[in-house]
């Protein structure tokens, strides 16, 4: 049986008639411009089979037009849209869709559709006049969308915008028919002394994907997702003061911010999860570096901007938006980019307390680790108040949105003061990823890509490594250090300069010398004298796998690990000069096995660079997690 489109379908959406879920086709898709780095937007021309109309795709249908899913001459539905006006011309945007028929298997234009005549409406949106062919005119936000400028060589006669250009030069399938523009009740509030003039029923609503800067006169009405709290900062210019926001309609989202003056006018004003008439901004390109939000531009508050909560009910627009990424592609995405991660916390360190050098002030640290469908895990870092009061006992489902991806340990992520966390969302994914955990997950042996090097270490079936690799993979050679794992037999321990007289202070490890006349010991960094030190542990170990032996570097904690005994026990018996048991303690060391997690950072020692590799982490090797691990491996490999 052939799909049948939905008769009058485009006539019925421009006119403000409910139509549900029409069935049309895609006569043709064209790309927009868009800035370098921002997400591809498309264009398309829709048709009942009796007529046609151009419409924008949301960014969020753009894979689907990427991956040639959607096509020329497909039949689709169209689950989801909004008709606004845009510049005096009625707007289709396409929010979701579902494809019918590849364009491939139609294979040709169904009816015969001609571009739909509709009577003119003014900027409220009544009717005005007669009925205006649409091939006479062309739409500036036809232009402006591609991030090209304001509408061109346009005249007014009559109180009626006319274009200039000839539809085959503008090619006018793709653009919107042409309205009046008329000098009153347009909608919008009073710029003046900031008074509204008009009911929230009568706005001349924009969806926040259509908002760019070649448009001045706009109105959105939008939720407030997220507003972190007020910041300070320091530049050459003095002291400042900024907030930012996420603002979210059907159509997307988009982050605003406000400085100084303008930020303490309008912090207050605005709640989460409450709905906002928004107008008068200043639109710039989006900084990517500060958001993960997927749009090109982000607004700007002034002075002169309205606000007025909505009153209305608006329950349609969503709470919120995320993009999430697959923990096993985050390698792929830059450091310090922004994403949105939903995960299962596998487990979940202590709380810690940590000095931020910056700022040289004391904050709460908690890290955690969460595992998806793509079988990874990554770590995430928490701060403040969320790592306090954060329980990861019950294996929560968390979603993050704009955690920042950085290249500690490889690749993990780090929540900021605009990131926001959900504990068990209500969201199919976060329902369909606990399902899989309970009765797939669980069980499973996960690899982490916070125990991959960026890139480098991550070329094996797993993060561990053999020994020769390190050299192999060229380990410790690139800009920030390799981290990596290995699992390997203690050789030999050079007891020689092992031992060094630390500053007792805890927070300080810096080597003392003996004063002048009995003083005590001077630690530098400190600049104090004390009557005693403590002893620290800085040892050359040599390890081996099957397939070779390399030299680690440990500190106090590794070093008491494999020595099994505190650095203080054994300076006492170097002072006391027991040569016998200060050896035996060193040899007893030697042809244990232990897992060694290590740092490879090239060095400059003498003028001369070699690669240094310190030990962070030291352990015995446990047999049936490493059993299990070959074991998955060799799957990996037989699968391929």
């Amino acid at each position: 049986m052939s799909l049948q489109l939905t008769p009058n379908a485009i006539s019925d959406i421009l006119n403000g008639r409910s139509v549900s879920e029409p069935v049309l086709q895609i006569l043709n898709i064209k790309k927009l411009n868009s800035d370098s780095g921002s997400p591809d937007r498309y264009r398309a021309q829709i048709s009942d089979g009796s007529h046609h109309q151009p419409c924008m795709l949301a960014t969020q249908i753009t894979p689907k037009v990427q991956s040639g899913e959607i096509d020329k001459f497909a039949i689709i539905k169209i689950n989801k849209h909004i008709c606004n006006n845009i510049q005096d011309r009625k707007i289709i945007i396409v929010i979701s869709l579902t494809m019918l028929k590849p364009g491939n298997q139609v294979g040709t234009q169904l009816g015969n559709p001609k571009q739909l005549e509709i009577q003119r409406v003014g900027q409220n949106g009544g009717q005005s006049g007669a009925q205006q062919p649409v091939g006479q005119q062309t739409s500036g936000f036809a232009h402006s969308a591609q991030g090209g400028g304001p509408q061109g060589n346009m005249g007014v006669q009559g109180g009626y915008q006319q274009s200039k250009v000839s539809d085959q030069k503008q090619g006018s399938s793709f653009y919107p028919p042409a309205v009046p523009k008329t000098p009153t009740n347009s909608g919008y509030p009073s710029a003046v002394g900031g008074s509204k003039t008009t009911s929230p029923s009568q706005r001349n609503i924009f969806p926040i994907t259509s908002i760019n800067p070649y448009q001045s006169r706009w109105t959105i009405r939008a939720r407030v997702t997220t507003k972190p709290p007020m910041k300070t900062y320091h530049n050459s210019r003095g002291e400042g003061r900024l907030f930012s926001m996420d603002l979210v309609d059907e159509s997307g989202e988009i982050r605003v911010t406000a400085f100084n003056e303008t930020a303490d006018k309008f912090f207050h004003q605005f709640e989460v999860d409450k709905v906002y008439f928004i107008t008068q901004c200043q639109v710039k390109p989006a900084n990517k570096q500060y958001t993960s939000i997927k749009n090109d531009y982000e607004l700007y508050l002034r002075s002169d901007t309205e606000v007025e909560e909505c009153t209305e009910d608006a329950t349609a627009l969503p709470k919120m938006k995320f993009d999430f990424v697959p923990i096993a592609e985050i390698e792929q995405h830059e450091k310090d980019r922004l994403i949105d991660v939903l995960g299962v916390v596998k487990s979940c360190g202590d709380i810690s307390s940590v000095t931020i050098r910056s700022s040289n002030r004391q904050t709460s640290k908690r890290d955690m680790q969460i595992v998806d469908r793509s079988e990874k895990t990554v770590n995430v870092t928490l701060w403040g108040a969320e790592a306090e009061g954060f329980d990861g006992s019950k294996n929560p489902v968390v979603a993050i949105k704009g955690a920042r991806v950085s290249d500690f340990g490889g690749r993990s992520l780090s929540l900021l003061n605009s990131s926001v966390l959900q504990i068990n969302p209500e969201l199919r994914e976060a329902h369909e990823l606990r399902g899989w955990f309970e009765h797939v997950g669980k069980a499973k042996e996960i690899t982490s890509i916070s125990g991959q090097s960026g890139g480098g270490s991550g070329s094996g079936a797993s993060s561990t490594l053999a020994v020769s690799q390190i050299k192999s993979l060229d380990l410790g050679r690139r800009d920030k250090p390799d981290y990596f794992t290995i699992n390997a037999t203690i050789l030999y321990v050079r007891k020689e300069n092992s031992l060094y007289q630390a500053c007792p202070k805890e927070d300080c490890n810096k080597k003392v010398t003996e004063g002048v006349g009995g003083q005590g010991y001077f630690c530098e960094k400190c600049n104090q004298y004390y009557p005693n030190f403590k002893w620290r542990l800085m040892l050359s170990v040599n390890v081996a796998d099957f397939s070779g032996s390399t030299w680690l570097t440990m500190f106090q904690e590794q070093g008491e690990t494999i020595l099994c005994k505190k650095a203080q026990e054994i300076g006492e018996l170097k002072e006391q000069q027991n040569e016998q048991e200060y050896d035996s303690i060193f040899q007893m060391a030697t042809f244990h096995d232990f897992t060694f997690r290590a740092r490879a950072k090239l060095d400059t020692w003498q003028d001369e660079q070699r690669i240094r590799i310190t030990c962070v982490s030291a352990s015995p090797i446990n047999y049936v997690q490493e059993t299990k691990r070959l074991l998955d491996d060799v799957k990996k490999l037989m699968t391929k």
